[in-house]
């Protein structure tokens, strides 16, 4: 059941929410480092919903879904254009963010 309540709260209602409130937020309207913060704040925000999931539940794959959210927070981003994957980082900072704290 909380399983499924996450599912929802991360998926269908983020997105009801979002469509609902969030009129200010379309991409055509926010410049480039608007868009960058809302990203951000989206995947801090579901890294903050899976991190508790992954530990109760003993989720490896919650837990790795986690810690790609935090990375996206941090600059890290991949994306498919049809058959062209692009992964890497926002900026060199980025890197060096991702490379401290995976050292950790």
């Amino acid at each position: 059941v909380a399983l499924s309540g996450a599912a929802l709260a991360a998926g269908p209602c983020f997105a009801y929410s979002t469509k609902r409130w969030g009129s200010r937020l379309r991409a055509d309207k926010l410049s480039a480092a608007e868009r960058e913060a809302l990203s951000r704040l989206v995947n801090g925000w579901l890294g903050c919903t899976l991190a508790p999931l992954a530990v109760v539940f003993g989720s490896r794959l919650i837990g790795y879904l986690t810690v790609f959210a935090w990375y996206a927070v941090l600059g890290f981003s991949g994306a498919c254009y049809g058959l062209c994957w692009a992964i890497g980082f926002s900026s060199e900072r980025a890197a060096e963010r991702v490379a401290a704290t995976s050292a950790l």
